[in-house]
């Protein structure tokens, strides 16, 4: 997937090691375990996939492979979800 970001309109609130995502316009929620707050925390500070799967690698000591298949599927469902935008 090419680097996203998450939509101007999506807040983001740390709630001890998750995160909870709200949509404002729509009031969609959308909740992130630990790992997921990391995957979000690295899109925050522009970090490409590569070096957040990278992170998770680190932090949780995983496989690469297993690293890359976090980061792409919640981004996939962040992107279904639509509270995704495209970064150039």
């Amino acid at each position: 997937m090419p680097h996203a970001a998450l939509k101007p309109t999506v807040s983001v609130t740390a709630v001890q090691d998750e995160a909870v995502l709200l949509d404002l316009s729509s009031g969609q929620y959308f909740g992130l375990n630990e790992t997921g707050k990391v995957i979000i925390d690295g899109l925050q500070n522009g970090d490409s996939t590569e070096h957040i799967a990278q992170t998770l690698c680190e932090r949780f000591d995983v496989a690469a492979d297993d690293a890359n298949r976090d980061v792409e599927a919640l981004l996939e469902d962040l992107a279904r979800a639509d509270l995704l935008s495209p970064v150039d």
